[in-house]
């Protein structure tokens, strides 16, 4: 199994690992060994900072990919033939569909996922990273990303108009400096796009629900973020932040995407994905940074998040091809 767990990165092992790098004029395209799979991925741009990705491939070993950088960035995927495997929480896998999927990277909010063996994974995906927005003058606060995660992470975001921006960017016969032009003006549209319809669904939320849980959410995530080693029990948090308890649980759920008890236990395993990185740190310790007092139960959350134990993890983290 190969682990990746940022795209620069992945790009760059499997370049140097089984993988033939062919320059061409918008970029390179990486084709796997034989042993690994078939088929290629073409890369344009720059991987750190804005490219766009055209992926048609069948593996032959299973490929299992970590989102857990902190850079910041968006994704936007047009899967035209896929089976993805979108790892969430214990009750089941989410499977990927014909379609668009979006996903806002914010380390607050790690990502999981599998590519199937022997089925074709054909897709075109728009990476644009917060350090491309900056150069474009476009500066986001901290919570402008939190609240961006929490309007597109873990929804049904199928925007057609997304979808079209990624064929243009795909069929587009424009060349050299102007494809270069082109291809910012389309990376800045559709960060817009996607702006301004997290904006209007945290308008459609606030119908829903009043000012007062909108701040006891944003207060509540405030309050975990600092505690999620030893977090307050939900009686308790919903005291702090001034609601009742069943206000609490409903706007949190529906405000992040997911229950209180599974967004502390994502930061945990976030947190534990880092630690393992550590080689000389036991597992027993890690579970005791991360807040579990029994490696027993650790280990269960574990794995139940990544279908594998922390040792296996450490040792794709550490030496991942």
């Amino acid at each position: 199994m190969e682990i990746y767990h940022s795209l620069s990165f992945m790009l760059d092992e499997l370049s140097k690992n089984g993988w033939k790098k062919e320059i061409v004029p918008r970029g390179f395209t990486l084709i796997p060994d034989e042993n690994i799979g078939a088929g290629q991925i073409t890369i344009w741009g720059d991987p750190a900072k804005l490219c766009f990705i055209d992926m048609d491939i069948i593996y032959n070993t299973p490929q299992f990919m970590v989102n857990y950088s902190k850079e910041r960035g968006i994704q936007i995927t047009f899967s035209e033939q896929i089976d993805m495997m979108f790892y969430k929480d214990e009750s089941g896998i989410e499977t990927g569909y014909f379609g668009n999927f979006i996903y806002i990277n914010n380390v607050c909010i790690p990502w999981f996922k599998r590519y199937p063996i022997g089925k074709r994974t054909k897709a075109l995906t728009l990476m644009i990273s917060e350090d491309f927005l900056k150069e474009e003058n476009i500066l986001l606060s901290e919570e402008d990303w939190n609240r961006f995660a929490r309007g597109v992470n873990g929804r049904n975001t199928s925007l057609p108009t997304l979808t079209s921006i990624l064929k243009q960017l795909y069929q587009t016969t424009i060349s050299n400096d102007l494809f270069e032009r082109f291809f910012k003006t389309k990376a800045i549209e559709s960060f817009l796009l996607l702006w301004d319809y997290t904006q209007k669904k945290e308008k459609s939320d606030l119908k829903k629900m009043n000012t007062k849980s909108h701040k006891a959410v944003k207060d509540t995530i405030h309050i975990l973020d600092k505690s999620f080693i030893s977090p307050p029990i939900i009686t308790d948090l919903a005291k702090m932040v001034e609601v009742d308890k069943k206000t609490l649980q409903f706007a949190f759920k529906e405000i992040v995407g997911l229950s209180i008890h599974k967004y502390i236990r994502t930061l945990k395993m976030q947190n534990a994905l880092l630690l393992l990185e550590n080689k000389e740190m036991r597992i027993e310790d890690i579970s005791k940074a991360v807040g579990y007092q029994s490696k027993i139960h650790f280990y269960r959350a574990f794995e139940a998040v990544f279908s594998i134990k922390p040792l296996e993890m450490r040792k794709f983290l550490t030496n991942p091809l």
